[in-house]
């Protein structure tokens, strides 16, 4: 029983370890350049959201949100992308080593992806995927499941999971 709970113990100290050095590791991928308002960010380990100020250090899983009268731009450190989020918007930055992902639950954010990215740059919402080839458009998430993309140049594929 004391060899069970010795091992049990060393297992936990182990995954408690390893999550710290999880967050520690999280490296930023974009930065707060501009902000008014309610805007507030969520760490993936965060159960709250907390308020953010400019220079911010955003990293990949944080949770946006950005509440009435507010607007926030982000600038994407490695290929200088640039979002711009208005009032009543929530969504999470996922970021791997190919794939760029804007995964809006709801509101309005126009993208200025530069064509030079270094990585696939995608918006996902509840109901439609956006993969994007270099441009500036912007996307309208209603939570209603109702959305719309709207491209000033460039180019981009929508494909509509609830057709």
């Amino acid at each position: 029983m004391h060899i069970l709970f010795t091992k049990f113990r060393v297992l936990f100290l182990f995954t408690i370890f390893f999550n710290i050095s999880y967050l520690y590791s999280q490296e930023t991928i974009a930065r707060i350049t501009k902000l008014s308002g309610d805007v507030k960010i969520k760490k993936i380990i965060d159960p709250t959201f907390s308020s953010v100020s400019l220079g911010y250090a955003v990293s990949s899983g944080d949770i946006m949100n950005v509440g009435k009268d507010g607007y926030c731009m982000v600038i994407f450190i490695d290929d200088k992308s640039v979002l711009k989020i208005r009032d009543n918007t929530q969504f999470q930055f996922m970021d791997t080593k190919n794939t760029r992902t804007i995964d809006i639950e709801f509101g309005k954010i126009l993208h200025d992806v530069k064509k030079e990215k270094t990585k696939d740059f995608r918006v996902e919402t509840p109901v439609s995927v956006a993969s994007v080839k270099g441009t500036e458009f912007a996307a309208i998430i209603n939570p209603s499941g109702v959305d719309q993309f709207i491209g000033k140049e460039g180019l981009f594929d929508v494909f509509n999971s609830h057709v």
